[in-house]
């Protein structure tokens, strides 16, 4: 069930100001890191991967945000803040944009839903350091299958089907390089464990989450 479901629709309309609907297109920017933001953001669809850039101008992508999940909820009490990470779209995906003023109008008149949103928060920041330590540990093939598993299990898509993500992505993310994600998602194709669907969207056939170590990847760099 939605967070803000049990929000009468008339109260929507006393909103101070408008909730925006955006479609965005893979790699598409919601927010930057350093710059002020004013905005909530709720996912109803599709994905959005949170990256930090380092000093050196390094990026990092430090959190996958899936559907249902929120973020920017910390300008709530710190509203003239700098955005301390980017957020960027992870594939196709459809996000509401929530006005400070709004979620405040929101909070005082339906305080449950804070409290929902900081849980779902919570949820979100212990699930993503349990995710990112499987992204970055063991053979590169077991990384690229948990990644793969976790697309395939928290997607909306009830057949499972997912956004593959960019060979620059997945190297971001198991902590490896373009080519050697290629020669792995490669492999996996040619095995049938990762099938390209008629929707452009792709399905993991594997069943479980770890893959048997073929000899070609014995001795890749990562």
């Amino acid at each position: 069930m939605s967070i803000f479901a049990e929000v009468p629709d008339a109260a929507w309309v006393n909103l101070p100001a408008p909730i925006a609907r955006l479609t965005l297109k893979d790699q598409d920017a919601l927010c930057k890191q350093g710059q002020r933001d004013h905005f909530v953001y709720s996912i109803r669809s599709g994905w959005v991967k949170i990256i930090e850039t380092t000093a050196e101008g390094a990026e990092r992508i430090v959190r996958l945000i899936a559907p249902g999940g929120f973020f920017g909820v910390e300008h709530l009490s710190m509203p003239n803040s700098v955005c301390t990470h980017s957020a960027v779209a992870f594939g196709a995906a459809e996000v509401c944009r929530i006005p400070l003023e709004s979620m405040h109008y929101l909070g005082t008149n339906y305080p449950k839903i804070f409290e929902l949103i900081i849980e779902k928060c919570v949820e979100q920041l212990n699930q993503s350091d349990e995710v990112i330590v499987l992204f970055s540990s063991g053979p590169l093939c077991d990384r690229i299958a948990h990644l793969l598993s976790f697309l395939a299990r928290k997607t909306v898509n009830n057949e499972g089907q997912f956004h593959l993500p960019s060979g620059a992505d997945f190297a971001a993310l198991t902590g490896s390089t373009v080519e050697s994600v290629s020669r792995v998602l490669a492999e996996m194709k040619k095995e049938a464990q990762l099938i390209r669907c008629a929707n452009g969207l792709y399905r993991f056939a594997q069943n479980t989450q770890t893959l048997k170590p073929s000899k070609s990847h014995h001795r890749q760099s990562f």
